[in-house]
């Protein structure tokens, strides 16, 4: 019988600093097994609050409760969706880990990045007009940063080498992320 992972918050910001210091194959793989989707989503729902509680506070419209709400709920969501979904495509395309595996790896990249573009945006929102030129410079700036540390932790949690196969697994994870997203953003 394995022994069940238990990967403390603390830990995780640990590794999260570590790969991200250090983007590579090996510095996702060192960590791939030290914990699972349960600590991987844990650790994502912290960083969900601490972005909504973000939105909450500094909401510029009439509804800080919903900007709570949509911040959270979209946040994993999203991060469920890309990877449950790089997960099981990864699969067909020849990828070898685990559900655990990915969750687990994709969050050490995720949640310092999310929690990065919310403070940033929420920060740019402030200053009049040259804030508000930013963001979407901002907003493109925090995409390619979580799309180039999802491709080197894909590499490592499915054990996909092939570029093309990695490019094309975070393509359909990607669009499949966004649609939830803009699904659950626009309901709420």
């Amino acid at each position: 019988m394995t022994q069940p992972l238990k990967a403390s918050l603390g830990t995780m910001m640990q590794q999260s600093a570590y790969v991200l210091a250090r983007p590579s194959v090996d510095s996702f793989e060192r960590f791939e097994r030290s914990g699972g989707a349960p600590q991987a989503f844990t650790y994502v729902a912290v960083v969900a609050l601490v972005a909504g509680v973000f939105a909450l506070l500094f909401n510029l419209g009439n509804a800080p409760f919903w900007a709570f709400l949509e911040r959270s709920l979209v946040l994993v969501a999203g991060f469920a969706t890309f990877a449950g979904v790089a997960y099981a495509f990864g699969r067909t395309q020849g990828g070898t880990g685990t559900f655990n595996e990915v969750a687990y790896t994709l969050s050490l990249s995720y949640v310092p990045i999310a929690l990065l573009v919310t403070a940033g945006t929420i920060v740019l929102t402030i200053i009049p007009i040259l804030g508000w030129v930013l963001i979407p410079v901002w907003l493109l700036l925090g995409w390619v940063a979580q799309a180039f540390y999802a491709y080197v932790g894909l590499q490592g949690s499915l054990n996909l080498r092939g570029s093309s196969n990695v490019v094309i697994v975070m393509a359909v994870s990607a669009l499949a992320a966004w649609f939830v997203q803009l699904i659950v953003g626009w309901i709420l």
